[in-house]
């Protein structure tokens, strides 16, 4: 499976290429050991207009101490600046942390290790029954976890329920709609996803290079359900992206060339994106946003477990308690190298103003309602489809 977070580039590297750009006109995996020291809401949350929150004193804790946690996770959810308060709380405790970018690259490091090794997993959510299948996730007891203040579409997510049982959290959600650059798309031209193969933007496009997202943004698009798309529906389906490729796809790649060139004017929009994508561009100042169109948007869900057979379980559930609490959802938020929203609405008071307003805070409810899960399709579907969408856009 395919990942949208491939290649990300530091943000130094982006600003530098948008330093480059301006000068001419006018002229896989790492691991660290960290050492101790959609149903939709129907309410928006408020928006927060003070700074953050301050933060509560945290008097270490030595329960743990000595102990080890095994993680494997996103990018996302492995910076200090996720796991700060975490490691100030437990000092006693190292961290060691691999990163991993695609689900197949995590099985296999699953699989290299005696079961207990992995504390924490976290996963794509449409993910997770695949980490079941393959007996690779603890069973959790939902009283055991407070998701009182989640949104109400996460309360419950299927996804990350087996024969009724729950193994996983969902932490983390985005959206695949438009991101685009400020100085070059007026607001009035994003109601629709046609503006990808409007003339008047030939040339300036960038798509997201991930065939299972581009074939279901195109059904939703003709209003299709994302995962279950007919023979018939296919055919149209290819008209849509023919559109976009006629268009002049100036990039069609991974976030790592996508971000540089949105950020620079080299593309005007990008096909696919929202705030992974553009988040800690605008939060620098760069004339980066996003927009969900009318025909809505496709969410994305990242979700957090507890590896079979772990060792360290009490340690790893204070873990993800960590993870969903309103700061541990504050900072996944913002995290390096993509923003994106939290699961629990109670974020909203760690949050500063001008980051939910770069979030959409107060759109959510339409957000939500209008947009679809992405969905897992058969791995011979996915193949299928990746054949289709390669034969239209690859030159």
């Amino acid at each position: 499976m395919a990942s949208r977070y491939l290649k990300y580039l530091p943000l130094a590297v982006v600003l530098a290429s948008v330093m480059a750009f301006a000068v001419a006109c006018g002229d896989d995996e790492k691991e660290t050991t960290a050492a101790a020291p959609a149903p939709a809401a129907t309410t928006a949350p408020a928006v927060v207009e003070a700074t953050v929150a301050p933060a509560e004193e945290k008097a270490p804790v030595d329960k743990f101490a000595g102990q080890t946690l095994n993680i494997l996770v996103w990018v996302d959810h492995a910076g200090d600046e996720v796991l700060g308060p975490f490691k100030e709380k437990y000092p006693g405790v190292t961290l060691n942390i691999k990163e991993y970018q695609v689900t197949s690259n995590a099985f296999a490091a699953i699989k290299e290790q005696p079961e207990g090794f992995w504390d924490v997993i976290v996963m794509d959510t449409v993910a997770t029954a695949g980490f079941v299948e393959n007996d690779f996730l603890e069973e959790l007891a939902p009283a055991s976890f407070d998701m009182s203040s989640f949104f109400e579409i996460f309360k419950q997510d299927p996804n990350v329920r087996v024969n009724g049982k729950m193994y996983a959290i969902p932490d983390k959600f985005g959206y695949h709609g438009i991101a685009y650059n400020k100085d070059l798309v007026p607001d009035e031209d994003l109601e629709s996803y046609a503006i990808l193969w409007d003339p008047k933007y030939e040339g300036k496009i960038g798509w997201l290079n991930w065939p299972l997202i581009e074939v279901q943004m195109a059904s939703m698009y003709l209003g299709y359900a994302p995962g279950v798309i007919t023979d018939e529906q296919m055919e149209q389906v290819k008209v849509v992206l023919q559109k976009v490729k006629d268009n002049g796809v100036k990039v069609r790649a991974n976030s790592g060339d996508l971000q540089p060139a949105l950020a620079n004017g080299s593309i005007a929009m990008v096909g696919a994106g929202a705030a992974w994508m553009t988040g800690n561009l605008a939060a620098d100042g760069l004339p980066v946003d996003w927009v969900i169109p009318k025909e809505g948007g496709l969410i994305w869900v990242e979700s957090v477990g507890i590896g079979k057979g772990t060792k360290n379980k009490e340690l790893a559930e204070e873990l993800v308690k960590y993870y969903i609490s309103p700061e541990g959802q504050a900072r996944l938020a913002t995290s390096v190298p993509y923003w994106a929203m939290p699961t629990n609405s109670a974020a909203s008071g760690y949050l500063t103003a001008k980051q939910q307003e770069l979030l959409r805070w107060e759109q959510q409810v339409d957000f939500q309602s209008s947009s679809q899960l992405y969905v897992q399709v058969a791995s011979e579907v996915e193949e299928e489809w990746n054949l289709i969408v390669e034969s239209i856009m690859t030159d």
